[in-house]
């Protein structure tokens, strides 16, 4: 398994949205993409094997399988909505074509429902690590062990991928996403629109 997550280089103030959605998708959406089945198959292996003895595997299972199904959704949402969205403005505003504003209101609205959706995927697994006592690796030489081993070295290099992404997104992407709308549709802002608040999740729930 490739244990290695992409990470979000330091600075991003100086390359275009479109740059840096690339850099997501196509390190970030990829690695996941990429893992999840694989984490998926670990997990099926060890409960199978050492769920009798160890329950928290069938619940750290039951939590993933919901991880699971929200990201792959939740990346198609971005894929497919959002990040055309931005990055049509951004082609707009270079060119200086007028644009107005959006369907949904604004680019406000489904950033605040992406941001709910990352809490969520953090409290999910932070419910994971706990299950796992923080991936503590077992000791010994055993199949077990080894096998333990694994399935929890793979879920700490998700995590760790997993909150780079929510960061990329959150705080550089989102934030820079609003700015730009504003300044491509005008001052105003559309009836109904709210401030989306990427930064405002509860702390405990931060990965």
């Amino acid at each position: 398994m490739n244990q290695n997550s992409p990470g979000t280089p330091a600075n991003w103030d100086n390359v275009s949205l479109t740059e840096l959605m690339d850099h997501i998708v196509e390190s970030h959406h990829a690695f996941c993409r990429n893992e999840l089945p694989k984490l998926d198959a670990l997990l099926k292996s060890a409960v199978e094997k050492y769920g009798r003895g160890r329950p928290e595997l069938k619940q750290m299972q039951a939590f993933f399988a919901r991880v699971s199904k929200d990201l792959l959704m939740h990346l198609l949402k971005e894929e497919e909505t959002l990040f055309p969205y931005i990055a049509e403005l951004e082609v707009r505003l270079r060119q200086g074509i007028p644009v107005t504003w959006p369907r949904f209101g604004s680019v406000e609205n489904p950033i605040r429902l992406l941001v709910e959706d990352h809490d969520h995927t953090g409290g999910m697994l932070q419910m994971i690590r706990r299950l796992s006592s923080g991936f503590a690796l077992p000791g010994g030489d055993s199949e077990e062990s080894a096998d333990l081993t694994a399935l929890f070295d793979a879920f700490s290099a998700f995590e760790r991928d997993m909150r780079e992404h929510i960061r990329a997104e959150d705080d550089l992407l989102f934030p820079r996403a609003i700015a730009l709308e504003k300044a491509a549709c005008g001052a105003g802002r559309p009836p109904g629109s709210q401030q989306p608040g990427p930064n405002s999740r509860r702390d405990d729930q931060k990965l």
